[in-house]
């Protein structure tokens, strides 16, 4: 329709507007309210409520004890199931044999060794996947290592194995200047009746890789994640490393690889790698097993030489080896950060390391960190060198 102005003027025709009144609709206040208060009451449920004392501090560490619990009920049912059903076979398969414990136990040996280790792997497997869920790859890190670090992780073998040993020979001293008498040669005529039941490659899968892998599963994995999370860094390690020299069970063994799961905490906290500390721990069981072989070939007076105390020489390398690498680690080591938000340290231009389900910033490293790397190929040099002139 056209609005054409009235003739004789220069005004337009006013618009019509033919559209229909709208009725404003009452709103009801109680409406209102009772909608904002179930806006709220959807909020609160929304929001993760803080965790109390107890949650942080004590079921942590009740949990951590459970795990450690539950890995040694896993290891010795293992153990006992192989053995009695070898054992029914032996009897079965010799009726009119007469039953001698001593061949039992040489015919058990080794089987129950499998079962207690495939007992071992699939309880930490399954702990890990209820504990963690579908995250667990990126929650243990299963992330590859940087050649450096892997070097670093491999070279820190000699130095920690060394001072383990001299700390596990201080505290038997202690313990012993308190009426505390420990022996390591039980546990090394044990080691060596084990060590016979089968062949060195079997042996070295059934004593090194499945305890690496099934080990650091639980303690690292698990427990350290765990304790690390709710009581920080330092007495997560020290709690995770403490119960991992307990399950070892024997004295000496237990005193021994305390000092071990710190080193092996270590390169994990440093590297974001759950490899790091699989492998230390490979390396670790793998040159103790080599040396408990060449031990079997040794007379009886050269192989009470190896329980003595270090050198001084030989100590004094491993502490300047160890904190060369350890001081590698910490100046290369990777920062955490995710696929979307990478952290980054305001000290040094950063290397992109991606890995995992997401990406991780990387410290680089400087003149110090190549010196410091010289040492310590010298320390593992002159190391290897002392072990086997001593």
């Amino acid at each position: 329709m056209s609005h054409e102005p009235p003739e004789g003027t220069d005004e337009p025709t006013p618009l019509v507007n033919f559209d229909p009144p709208v009725e404003e609709t009452p709103v009801d206040a109680d409406e209102i309210d009772a909608a904002l208060t179930e806006q709220e009451q959807k909020a609160e449920i929304n929001v993760t409520p803080e965790p109390t004392w107890f949650m942080r501090t004590v079921f942590p560490g009740l949990e951590a004890v459970g795990w450690m619990v539950g890995t040694l009920i896993a290891i010795f049912t293992g153990s006992i199931a192989a053995a009695i059903v070898v054992s029914v076979v032996w009897i079965v398969a010799h009726p009119n044999s007469e039953f001698s414990p001593t061949i039992i136990e040489q015919q058990v040996m080794l089987p129950a060794l499998v079962g207690s280790q495939v007992f071992l792997i699939g309880f930490a497997a399954l702990g890990v996947f209820v504990r963690f869920g579908t995250k667990f790859p990126r929650t243990l890190g299963l992330r590859g290592l940087s050649l450096g670090h892997l070097l670093v992780v491999l070279g820190l073998t000699l130095p920690v194995q060394f001072l383990a040993h001299a700390w596990s020979s201080l505290a038997s001293g202690l313990l012993e200047s308190v009426g505390i008498t420990i022996s390591s040669q039980e546990y090394m005529d044990q080691m060596q009746q084990i060590l016979g039941a089968g062949p060195l490659v079997v042996m070295w899968l059934l004593m090194a890789v499945c305890p690496a892998v099934g080990e650091e599963l639980v303690f690292r994995g698990i427990i350290g994640n765990t304790l690390v999370r709710n009581w920080g860094a330092w007495w997560g390690v020290l709690a995770t490393s403490v119960l991992f020299g307990v399950i070892h069970l024997i004295p000496i063994q237990a005193i021994a690889v305390i000092p071990l799961g710190m080193a092996m905490h270590y390169v994990y906290l440093m590297t974001k790698s759950f490899w790091a500390p699989v492998l230390l721990h490979l390396a670790n069981n793998s040159l103790a097993l080599l040396m408990m072989e060449a031990t079997g070939e040794l007379t009886a007076a050269e192989a009470e030489s190896l329980e003595e105390p270090l050198s001084g020489g030989i100590l004094v390398a491993s502490l300047l080896t160890a904190a060369c690498l350890f001081g590698i680690l910490w100046q290369t080591r990777r920062l955490s950060g995710s696929a979307s938000e990478v952290e980054v340290d305001d000290t040094a231009h950063i290397d992109t390391v991606t890995g995992g389900e997401g990406k991780l910033t990387s410290n680089p490293a400087t003149p110090m960190t190549y010196l410091a790397a010289a040492v310590s190929l010298a320390g593992v040099g002159v190391l290897t060198y002392l072990m086997i002139m001593e």
